[in-house]
């Protein structure tokens, strides 16, 4: 930076490092790799280029990265002319390798250089290790020792030049497809891991992939892709990305790669990467979508024969989107089949999911004798063949279930137990889900403090993996929290912003559960008109719905009746039941002040 300035200053005298300007001169900086060349051409041009405009201008570098010192050598007065003279000294082999890295995103290993780079004559693939440490002697490359692996990569402006050359050389192409080969077949072989390595790992090594899997799938929409491999690796991609919560992402690579498996030949990938859109939507909270895309997903998986694909696509229709739609018959249909068929192809991870979701199935039409034994044998199972997913469900479940029942002394320290094996796995969704339903029976026994922790930790994850129906419920946890230590501005910023959430998810009751929250901010406020008005706007609404509040949400129902109930000087409960009785929802937000339109 304090080059750049020299030397921007140089070229406009009235130049200055700013509060305001820093930031992008420091990206000006990064984006140049720190070559003090570059720097230099950059800040040369100061007079000519605002510092937005260069970042702007970032991908046509070359061409105004010029006008060096007029006495400088020629090749030293622009940065492509700098690499130019530096490439130009290289030999053949050199040459032609240092063009084709260029197809890595983000950097390489050996093997994959050998596999992708190499060919009978020019880069013989067993020459490639002395030619990549002859281009890191020349400061072309950049080795990296990764704990027991060398990784290599480029300084972002040499690879911008390199594959200006490999696009000129007439092999992007022929080497766009080697590296979709390549990656493809690893991240085939990585998904086989799944169920058999520790989660904490194969996530760390995928995530070190990710730069070049997302070059391979952007390469793999262009016509002149390998269409197999493409869609092999939207399918294998997707399912590793599907456990590892990157939901949002994995959709829109499903949605993209859809259209290019109409084909009767590509049938078996357009199963696949239809059930992976039915669990994605269900995680977005599309169960709409979720339901025809597990439906076509079901028809074609039969069509193939294909069971353990099978038994993945009612598991998720059963014990999930059934589930949620309140279809319990067809929902313990489809997972008993499910769990028929798990035997059957010794599926056994997919086998604990099924008999964790037949026992909620079952917990909800009052078979608790036959739910406790399925969610019982699944955890057996999952705990036999060292499957953290299938434990962390049954135990979350089995949490579920003492919270139902109303053992919330016990329910507290289940969801812990099961927590820590989410955390463990880092299983984003299940560890917000565990965490929203601590912070509610912390709420539940009035230890807001604690409550507010865990909402926060849930909400963190909620909004890191893009999960917006689950957003809201942790906020008004929150509100709670901050009602309790007496901040009610906050409180009443935290229970708007939750009732903003459910309003546009269309989830009446949790919008009720918001206004209760606010109707005891007004009562804390000493608006106890305002609060008895919400209270029996909420109880006449519910009456109506035939809806049932969450167990924190009941609660607070409760401690809102007795307070209004023990205020000094009676309210006229009797005529404000008759008042709001008409009332409509969006006057309810106009006397709250609230633009629920924005």
């Amino acid at each position: 930076m304090q080059l750049f300035v020299q030397r921007a200053r140089a070229a406009k005298s009235d130049f200055q490092l700013t509060e305001e300007n820093a930031s992008r001169v420091t990206e000006i900086c990064r984006r140049l790799d720190g070559l003090p060349l570059a720097i230099e051409l950059a800040a040369a041009r100061a007079q000519t280029f605002s510092l937005s405009v260069m970042i702007e201008q970032f991908d046509r570098r070359f061409n105004w990265l010029t006008r060096g010192n007029r006495n400088d050598p020629a090749w030293r007065q622009t940065l492509s002319g700098a690499i130019e003279w530096s490439y130009n000294l290289l030999t053949e082999p050199e040459c032609t390798l240092i063009q084709r890295l260029s197809v890595f995103a983000g950097g390489w290993t050996l093997e994959a250089a050998e596999e992708i780079c190499s060919d009978d004559t020019t880069c013989i693939q067993t020459n490639i290790f002395n030619l990549l440490l002859q281009l890191v002697d020349r400061s072309l490359v950049v080795a990296e020792s990764n704990e027991d692996k060398m990784h290599y990569r480029f300084l972002d402006t040499i690879r911008h030049f390199a594959h200006e050359k490999l696009e000129q050389s007439g092999e992007l192409i022929n080497l766009r497809n080697h590296h979709l080969h390549y990656y493809t077949r690893w991240t085939e072989n990585t998904e086989t891991l799944l169920d058999k390595t520790s989660p904490l790992e194969l996530r760390r090594i995928v995530e070190i992939k990710h730069n070049n899997i997302r070059a391979a799938l952007d390469w793999a929409l262009n016509p002149r892709a390998d269409l197999e491999y493409s869609l092999k690796l939207a399918v294998a991609i997707n399912t590793i990305w599907l456990k590892h919560s990157h939901f949002k992402e994995a959709l829109d690579w499903v949605d993209k790669f859809l259209p290019h498996t109409l084909e009767p030949a590509h049938k078996p990938y357009r199963a696949k990467l239809l059930y992976l859109k039915a669990a994605l939507s269900y995680w977005r909270n599309n169960l709409a979508q979720a339901r025809e895309s597990s439906l076509e997903a079901e028809t074609l998986a039969r069509e193939l024969g294909d069971k353990k694909l099978l038994a993945n696509i009612l598991c998720y229709l059963g014990g999930d989107i059934y589930r949620e739609l309140k279809e319990l018959e067809q929902a313990a249909l489809c997972l008993q089949e499910s769990i028929a068929l798990c035997r059957e192809t010794h599926h056994l991870s997919r086998l604990s999911i099924a008999l964790t979701s037949l026992g909620v199935v079952l917990y909800q039409t009052k078979k608790y004798s036959e739910s406790s034994a399925v969610i019982q044998e699944a955890l057996q199972i999952a705990t036999q063949e060292n499957d953290p997913w299938g434990k962390s469900y049954a135990l979350r479940v089995q949490a579920d279930n003492l919270r139902f029942d109303g053992n919330f002394n016990e329910a507290l320290p289940a969801f812990q137990r099961a927590l820590e094996i989410s955390l463990a796995i880092e299983d984003r969704i299940s560890a917000g889900m565990e965490l929203a339903n601590m912070s509610m029976l912390a709420n539940v026994l009035e230890d807001y403090p604690a409550s507010g922790k865990y909402a926060e930790a849930a909400l963190a994850a909620f909004q890191a993996i893009g999960n917006e129906y689950q957003q809201p419920f942790p906020l008004r946890l929150l509100a709670y929290s901050a009602l309790s230590a007496g901040d009610l501005e906050r409180a009443r910023t935290l229970g708007i912003e939750s009732l903003k959430g459910n309003h546009a998810l269309g989830h009446k009751t949790g919008v009720f559960a918001c206004l209760l929250a606010l109707a005891h901010i007004e009562a804390a406020t000493g608006n106890f008109i305002h609060a008895a008005e919400l209270y029996s706007f909420i109880k006449i609404q519910l009456n109506k719905a035939k809806s049932m509040l969450l167990e924190s949400d009941a609660f607070a129902l409760s401690r809102l009746e007795l307070k209004l109930m023990q205020k000094p000087g009676k309210l006229k409960m009797a005529k404000i039941y008759k008042d709001t009785d008409k009332v409509l929802i969006e006057q309810i937000y106009k006397k709250l002040n609230l633009n629920l339109s924005e």
